[in-house]
This record gives C-alpha cells, sequence and structure tokens, in this order.
C-alpha cells in the first residue's frame, strides 16, 4: 500500500506487520458482511495511531468478505467455522496480545480518527480507570450518518467513574451503559470477566459482552467517558437487537442485578470499587447510593 500524507505528522501506511506487543488489539468480527466490511476496515486503519493490531474474526464467510480483507495485508486474519457469535468473541479475545481491547464489527465503525490515541492514552495515565468509552452515532444501511444516539449529543455529559458505579448500583444497565462498538477496555479485565461466572452460573448462557458489563459494574470496575464522536452503528437487515433473544438476555440481566442490588443494600454484600489492575481501592457506600 502507498503512503498517502493524510495532514501534518501523520502518514497512512498499514503495509506493514502490526507491532508485536501494541497497545490496542482492536478485535472485528464478521460473517458474510461484504457490502460493508471495508468500511469498518477504513475506519481502522485510517486512526492517527500506530500502536494497534487488527484482528478480523471471520465466522466462515462465503460472499466476497475474505477478498475484501485480502487486500490489506496489515489485518491478522483469524479464519473459523465459528456457530455463534460467542465463538467468534473468544476466538479473537485469546488472540490480542495489545494492552488494551477494543471490538467493532464488519457492519460499524469509527468516525474520529483520534479515537484510539485518546482511549490509549486515559488508559495509560489513569490506572483506576479500567475503560474509557465515547459517543456513538446512527448510521443507515445506505451509510448515510445518522444522529447521535448515545449520550445524546457528543457534548452531553455521561456519567463515569464513582457516578456511573454507583447508577449502576441503584438504577442497572439503563443508567450504566457502555457502548461496547466503541469502549476500549484494560485487557487483563476483560479476559478475566468473559470467563464464565461462578458467583452468577445463570448468566453463562446470556451474550458474553453482555455478560462482562454486567461482571465489569459488580466487581466495582470504573469507565471514563471521553466527549468524543467515537463510533456508528450501522443498521442492517441481520441485527439481533431486537431480537426474541436479546430480549431474554436483558431480562435475565435485569432479574440478577435487581438481586445483586437488593444483597448490597440490605448488607448481605459488600460492594467494593477496583483499579485497572483488579486490586479493590475503596469500599462501597451503600448510604449514599441508596440516597441517590
Amino acid at each position: 500500500m502507498t503512503g498517502i500524507a493524510a495532514d501534518a505528522g501523520f502518514v497512512f501506511n498499514r503495509a506493514g506487520p502490526p507491532p508485536e506487543q501494541p497497545a490496542i488489539s482492536v478485535i472485528c468480527l464478521n460473517k458474510d458482511h461484504g457490502a460493508y466490511i471495508e468500511d469498518s476496515i477504513l475506519s481502522v486503519l485510517g486512526q492517527k495511531f500506530d500502536d494497534f493490531e487488527f484482528i478480523v474474526a471471520d465466522g466462515g464467510s462465503t460472499d466476497n468478505s475474505l477478498d475484501v480483507i485480502a487486500k490489506y495485508p496489515f489485518i491478522r486474519l483469524l479464519p473459523g467455522s465459528d456457530r455463534s457469535r460467542p465463538e467468534g468473541i473468544l476466538r479473537a479475545t485469546a488472540a490480542a496480545r495489545g494492552r488494551y481491547i477494543m471490538f467493532t464489527t464488519s457492519t460499524d465503525g469509527y468516525l474520529s480518527r483520534n479515537w484510539f490515541s485518546s482511549v490509549a492514552a486515559l488508559l495509560d495515565r489513569e490506572p483506576q480507570v479500567s475503560l474509557v468509552f465515547g459517543a456513538s452515532a446512527a448510521m443507515s444501511e445506505d451509510g448515510t450518518l445518522g444522529g447521535v444516539t448515545y449520550p445524546g449529543s457528543v457534548l452531553a455529559s455521561a456519567p463515569q467513574r464513582e457516578q456511573m458505579a454507583s447508577l449502576w448500583l441503584t438504577h442497572g444497565l439503563s443508567h450504566a451503559y457502555l457502548p461496547e462498538l466503541n469502549y476500549c477496555m484494560r485487557l487483563n479485565v476483560f479476559r478475566a470477566l468473559i470467563g464464565e461466572s461462578g458467583d452468577f452460573p445463570e448468566l453463562n448462557g446470556i451474550d458474553p459482552i453482555l455478560r462482562v458489563h454486567f461482571e465489569f459494574h459488580r466487581l466495582g470496575f470504573l469507565a471514563a467517558y471521553q466527549p468524543i464522536l467515537a463510533n456508528f452503528g450501522r443498521t442492517h437487515p441481520e441485527q439481533d437487537q431486537f431480537s426474541e433473544k436479546n430480549q431474554r438476555y436483558l431480562a435475565l440481566y435485569n432479574d440478577v442485578w435487581g438481586r445483586y442490588r437488593d444483597d448490597v443494600l440490605a448488607g448481605r454484600r459488600v460492594h467494593v470499587l477496583r483499579d485497572g489492575t483488579g486490586q479493590p481501592f475503596v469500599r462501597f457506600d451503600v448510604g449514599a447510593a441508596a440516597a441517590g
């Protein structure tokens, strides 16, 4: 690939191999989305940041997806025949080599070319933060960019750090959403959360990203919001966001969260906040959470 000067101080050149120990592992899941995947690829390769690897886990595409991917030798392709989205997530996570991990899919992508540098810098300088997220926008199937879907506008305030921890404990998912298509999490934290839950085995059958969301908050890790329009989420026919299966997952999540909240507020469980290594650094103030 020819290097193309994009702006002062940056040269687009993703022809060489990725770093052996990158700051960020970017994971893209794909199966038969050849019509969209190049938009996703270019949104990753166009970042004004060099210290990342790009892993595409293809679950057995039969369309032109592999031909598109082959045009970009910087990509680490993980071909396979995944029976489900969780299989692809687990396979790609095991292959990641970065300090931090982030996910997209082949129908979605990143809008800010400074997003990777922004999240890596914050996680490098704030050891108590385990995840960084930004604003999300909608995109139509034909590629028309729509409005901001979360948190309402780019500059809108979003709960973060201890405030988000408190809101999750008292109000759950609806008040402590973590947009998985733009967040960047410490890889050690993600790997600790992606496995099956011993405390809440009823969650082991739900979507693993939703389970990670629950365990992230339940174990007291902190998230920080950056007021940057980070990503787009494309509408397409295969979405299962509103499927019956996903609604069952959400209902189970909310049921387990309600029981956990009641146990903490009644003093039957202790809720702590943890730093990026997983070490508790403060016992959660149950009284303040209940008052909020």
